[in-house]
């Protein structure tokens, strides 16, 4: 992973991704929306604090478990508002 920090210490870049904005954050984890500079599309990335993926959520569940089970639930899903990647 290739990725950029501004002056300000904010993420800029995830690897061909240049992160917008945050449109959404949990507990663990935050959304950003992001525009992909070889063709210009918006997708949603979410990225896992790794300083929290060690918590315990319910029960023996961490929270990188349940963002490792949300990604393959994502990789059986078929839907136009789902894209796939070769990097998972």
């Amino acid at each position: 992973m290739i990725s950029t920090i501004s002056n300000q210490g904010k993420l800029e870049t995830i690897n061909q991704y240049k992160l917008i904005k945050i449109i959404g954050q949990g507990s663990f984890a935050k959304v950003y929306l992001a525009k992909d500079s070889t063709n210009g599309e918006r997708r949603a990335i979410k990225m896992l604090d790794k300083k929290l993926s060690g918590w315990k959520l319910l029960g023996k569940t961490t929270a990188l478990d349940a963002a490792t089970k949300e990604t393959a639930i994502m990789k059986k899903l078929k839907h136009p508002n789902v894209g796939k990647s070769n990097q998972w």
